[in-house]
């Protein structure tokens, strides 16, 4: 299948066609900063109402109150909807079309700023609902700085996550609520369900975290593989991408970026329906929705450590207490540098690196701790003995 695709891409760039879809990408690590840095309670609390001297109001059950996102149906065809090979004239639809739905889509794309650390999101509801990556979020309860397009600023706190179940590594999902009031720019969810290979999308993102002269960067793509928890694209994704929309040619959200592979052009991203599946839970909880590992059988292997993608590599966010990792010495802040020989990249790599061990292996886990480096020898407990 790639080979068509870079036919298709080849007679773009040979005709001189769609040139609003070929923006320059900076070349850089994961995202700008550290989503180790710690956000204090102090932070959150200035984003709450100050007291009025009256009776606070009994608090809602959310369950009945929220209103759940309904599926954005697509109700147009064009060349975009083709999956095979396309002609001259459909790409010419197809530039139409992104010229069309490109403006709305970078009014809502914001990027995220949480502690020391920046990624992307964008914003799904006229009051101020944000979809992210999970490792972007964190947990819930921290404070965040979104910055739109134009430079203006909103603060938000960080909602509910969604990081399982299925394979490498679950959906990734999670949620920022803007606190300041305003009617917020806006895009609709869309339907990740029926997304066909080689179906056309774009992605839009913040390479190397916000800059307001280049604004947000936009990559165009096709559909690789669509799975319940992952869908899988060609659009070219760097670091700070994370927590970014991917986008069907109608506008409508289809997913959030959310692990970059090595070849940069194949990549994974959160479903939109699984946010809109675990909406209430996302938005009433102040607890993670599932483990950050992931929900698995007592029988998958557990290292225990929680990690967030930075400049300088993959650090160490959280330790499970009690857990291998914890026996063996890994502290918070802490370099994940290699796992068993081979280098995590990101959350999701170190996930499916720990994945496809057994319980009770041993494992040399290298990391690195202010200037010095330590091998550790671990053996991988089990989910829930640890």
């Amino acid at each position: 299948m790639r080979s068509w695709i870079r036919v298709s891409f080849g007679l773009l760039k040979f005709q001189g066609l769609l040139t609003i879809l070929f923006v320059y990408s900076v070349g850089v690590g994961a995202t700008t900063g550290s989503f180790a840095d710690e956000v204090k309670k102090g932070d959150v609390s200035e984003l709450k109402a100050k007291p009025t001297g009256k009776k606070p109001e009994a608090k809602p059950n959310v369950r009945n109150v929220v209103k759940i996102p309904t599926i954005s149906k697509r109700v147009k065809k064009g060349p975009w909807s083709k999956t095979g090979a396309v002609t001259l004239t459909d790409l010419r639809g197809i530039q139409r079309q992104m010229q069309a739905v490109l403006p709305k889509a970078r009014k809502a794309t914001v990027s995220v700023q949480i502690g020391g650390g920046s990624g992307s999101g964008v914003i799904v509801s006229k009051d101020g609902y944000v979809l992210t990556a999970a490792h972007v979020s964190r947990r819930p309860g921290l404070a965040a700085t979104l910055v739109f397009e134009d430079g203006r600023k909103a603060r938000g706190v960080t909602l509910g996550l969604f990081v399982g179940p299925g394979g490498r590594g679950g959906p990734d999902a999670g949620m920022i609520k803007i606190t300041q009031k305003g009617d917020w720019p806006y895009v609709n969810m869309g339907d990740s369900s029926t997304l066909k290979q080689g179906e056309w999308c774009f992605a839009l993102g913040y390479p190397a975290g916000y800059d307001k002269e280049r604004g947000p960067v936009m990559r165009i793509g096709r559909i690789i593989k669509n799975q319940p928890d992952t869908l899988m694209t060609d659009c070219t994704l760097l670091g700070g991408d994370s927590g970014g929309p991917l986008f069907d040619f109608e506008g409508n959200v289809i997913g959030i970026h959310s692990r970059i592979a090595r070849p940069t052009d194949w990549n994974f991203h959160a479903p939109v329906d699984a946010f809109r599946d675990k909406w209430v839970e996302m938005i009433e909880s102040e607890r993670v929705v599932y483990d950050p590992d992931g929900v698995a059988s007592p029988n998958t292997p557990f290292l225990g450590v929680q990690t967030a993608e930075t400049t300088k590599g993959l650090v160490v966010d959280a330790v499970v207490k009690g857990s291998s990792a914890a026996k063996a010495g890994i502290k918070k802040g802490d370099l994940i540098l290699m796992f068993d020989k081979k280098k995590p990249r990101n959350p999701g790599r170190l996930y499916e690196l720990v994945k496809n061990k057994k319980v009770g292996d041993a494992v040399i886990v290298t990391v690195k701790r202010g200037k010095v480096e330590m091998s550790l020898r671990i053996k991988l407990g089990r989910r829930g003995l640890r």
